[in-house]
């Protein structure tokens, strides 16, 4: 396949593909033009959705992960309600 087919296939540009295979993520059949094996894109694809799912992936309750991705959203929650709070206290004292 051409960089161009394989820009396709993934659903990125031809410069993505270009920065994949120089940061070596996707193996290549080196000369002139550079050319890709089809398994070897499917594989990158594969690992690509997988490594996309896991991070995106739903905790089960009671695990450790759960629990401390639960515990990071109650801090951002925190964090925001301190902010809001005080943008109207400055709000307050601007318009007295």
């Amino acid at each position: 396949m051409t960089e161009a087919e394989v820009a396709e296939r993934i659903g990125k540009t031809v410069h993505s593909v270009r920065y994949l295979r120089k940061m070596r993520r996707i193996t290549f059949i080196p000369g002139q033009p550079v050319l890709f094996d089809a398994v070897d894109v499917e594989i990158y694809v594969k690992a690509r959705d997988e490594a996309l799912y896991r991070k995106h992936a739903p905790y089960t309750p009671g695990t450790p992960e759960y629990n401390n991705r639960v515990y990071q959203e109650q801090i951002r929650r925190m964090e925001m309600y301190f902010f809001i709070r005080r943008q109207r206290e400055e709000k307050r004292r601007i318009e007295k």
